[in-house]
């Protein structure tokens, strides 16, 4: 299982671009394939909050 719900994963996208999520469990975190925002996931809700983002290493 992932870090959250597959029906809730299949219907998020980034809150700022709307780009595609991909997880990084290892990390506990949903990144945004498009523009790098990462978003913290704790107990299985996904904190979606752009002000909470952090901008992934490089982007």
């Amino acid at each position: 299982m992932g870090l959250i719900d597959e029906r809730l994963a299949a219907i998020l996208v980034c809150a700022d671009c709307h780009g595609e999520l991909e997880e990084l469990a290892d990390e506990s975190v949903l990144r945004c394939v498009k523009c790098g925002l990462r978003f913290g996931v704790a107990d299985g809700i996904p904190n979606m909050i752009v002000a909470d983002a952090t901008k992934s290493a490089g982007e």
